[in-house]
């Protein structure tokens, strides 16, 4: 995550990047007022900013008027805002309020109040970038016979080594294609907090975790016709035909054996071990517009049960 400093006072220069690094926030921008600044948030100066802590009081501009001036970039109507304020000066923080600021620290600042705040901002973001990318995949499968594409993914995924999108495709193929009329249910558990496991641990063990939590998946007791498949990074998907109460005690199944992993994950905003938002979409068989709705309905209702505090199952009925 990408802060910058927005300062001219020297001890505020000489301490606060120490401080968050001792925090694990290494990536720092400093400026030395707000032109400067300005001019490196502008569009293609350099990479984005993703928070910002702006001193109220700055050599060429009010703090105030200058959080207001960055809120009227687009690129920065979100970027979180703290300012540093001198104690009691009430009047000024009301302002910056009013102009965009999202929090505030006094000065001389305190390091555990510091990475407090941006710890915060650093869950905010992951949320949140979680849901947009979810939001992208939703609205890729809701395009006209995006699912039957051939390019929609590998046929083994490479981090857990399962069957991969190509072959959850090609599964849904399969069904589409039977006139029995059968119920087809399709089963996706996501992994909770996933971009702060990977930010906490590391790549190797966010690896070693998805292939515990697929080794675990595909040990479940299942119907014959059960097929496991990680169509992408954290999320995993079972298409099956069984009876509707199978259906729904697979998939509390699936929830509960990853929660018996019992793996450490110290920044997930549920619990502080790894766990599954499991979202749940039954139709019928033998039409490929109900059988290609059924994962963006299943993704919908995982998101859904990620909302509502994440580990649990979420169940939507036929489309």
């Amino acid at each position: 995550m990408r802060v910058m400093i927005v300062t001219a006072e020297k001890d505020l220069l000489d301490l606060m990047p120490a401080a968050l690094a001792t925090g694990g926030f290494g990536d720092i921008v400093m400026a030395r007022s707000a032109q400067e600044a300005l001019s490196l948030m502008a569009p293609g100066a350099m990479a984005p900013i993703d928070a910002l802590l702006l001193d109220m009081t700055l050599p060429d501009a009010d703090g105030v008027e200058t959080c207001a001036t960055i809120r009227l970039n687009a690129a920065h109507k979100e970027t979180p805002i703290i300012v540093l304020a001198e104690p009691g000066d009430t009047h000024s923080l009301s302002q910056a309020f009013v102009a965009g600021a999202s929090d505030y620290i006094f000065k001389p600042f305190h390091d555990v109040e510091l990475l407090a705040r941006m710890r915060s901002i650093s869950r905010n973001k992951t949320q949140m970038d979680q849901r947009r990318a979810t939001e992208r995949e939703l609205q890729r499968l809701r395009r006209p016979a995006s699912i039957w594409r051939s390019s929609d993914g590998p046929v083994i995924e490479p981090e857990s080594g399962l069957p991969g999108r190509g072959c959850l495709t090609g599964s849904l193929t399969w069904h589409a294609g039977r006139e029995d009329g059968a119920s087809i249910a399709v089963i996706v558990a996501r992994i909770d907090a996933l971009t702060s496991f990977r930010h906490l641990y590391g790549v190797g063990a966010t690896a070693v975790m998805l292939g515990r939590v697929a080794a675990s998946l595909g040990e479940l007791t299942a119907p014959l016709n059960y097929f496991l498949t990680a169509f992408d990074t954290g999320s995993f998907a079972i298409v099956c035909a069984p009876a509707p109460d199978d259906t729904r005690a697979l998939a509390e199944a699936a929830r509960r054996c990853v929660a018996r992993l019992a793996i450490p994950h110290m920044e997930c905003a549920f619990r502080d071990t790894v766990s599954a938002s499991v979202g749940v979409a039954v139709g019928a068989r033998g039409s490929r517009e109900q059988v290609a709705q059924l994962l963006p309905s299943a993704i919908s209702a995982a998101e859904q049960a990620t909302a509502e505090g994440g580990d649990q199952v979420v169940f939507v009925e036929g489309q």
